[in-house]
């Protein structure tokens, strides 16, 4: 259990690791939004004010949009404050958590690594603790707290009555949705040739891998969206600063 708590430990820290690159830039442009609505946007606003101009409806959106930020930043700064408190408080309560965690898995990208991860989680503790004589009735018991999603926590609880009653887990696997196809074969042809725990360790290789290749890519895979974004951002407030200036200068010309 102690070398299965570390291996945990490594695929979080992994993912966490893989989270920095997105969470910097992220925070980067929110920065960067700030600057733009606290000091460039307001000269503009004046400037464009004076001329009795027209604006484009872009422009008024964009210069709406920093005067809300300037006049109530205070007020959105304590309002994200509170909803991360209300985040964490609410996820101290056993329903409110699970609900967490049911919206976590239909995520994308970060569901299928928190769905990979407790069942490599569920797979390596069992297989470990079937090896060291556990019958499996108390092995399942004992898995049901190692997992980190309270969705598994759960169906693993159902699991461990179910077998109580004289199911085979791999009968009760194949019922439960939250549980690959693949991991209700293996365990069957487990069960069949009374290699469980071996299969079940092969299992949490699979998935640890699974966990290890989403992991590695997720930069790969958030680096485009997120330079669209920055994209998309930059080429809005470029456009609705130089186009009425133009337009100004076009009808000076004329």
């Amino acid at each position: 259990m102690a070398v299965q708590q570390a291996k945990n430990y490594t695929l979080r820290s992994k993912i966490k690791a893989a989270m920095m690159y997105p969470t910097v830039v992220f925070f980067a442009i929110i920065g960067l939004i700030g600057v733009i609505s606290a000091f460039v946007l307001p000269k503009l606003l004046g400037f464009f004010t004076t001329l009795h101009a027209k604006l484009p409806i872009s422009t008024r959106i964009l210069l709406a949009s920093s005067q809300f930020l300037v006049k109530y930043w205070a007020w959105i700064l304590i309002f994200i404050i509170a909803l991360v408190i209300t985040v964490k408080v609410m996820g101290k309560f056993a329903k409110t958590r699970l609900i967490i965690h049911q919206i976590i898995l239909k995520i994308p990208i970060f569901g299928k690594i928190g769905r990979n991860l407790n069942l490599a989680i569920f797979c390596r503790s069992l297989s470990s603790l079937l090896n060291s004589g556990v019958t499996i009735d108390q092995a399942l018991h004992i898995v049901a707290d190692t997992v980190t999603n309270d969705v598994y926590k759960q169906r693993i609880t159902l699991v461990y009555h179910q077998v109580l009653q004289g199911l085979a887990m791999s009968d009760i696997l194949a019922k439960d949705k939250h549980f690959p196809i693949l991991l209700s074969r293996m365990a069957r042809v487990g069960e069949r040739s009374g290699k469980l725990s071996e299969t079940l360790d092969y299992l949490a290789d699979f998935y640890e891998t699974e966990v290890d290749n989403v992991t590695k890519n997720l930069s790969t895979m958030l680096e485009p969206a997120l330079l669209v974004f920055i994209g998309l951002v930059v080429g809005f407030v470029a456009m609705s600063i130089i186009n009425p200036i133009y337009e100004l200068t076009s009808k000076v010309g004329s």
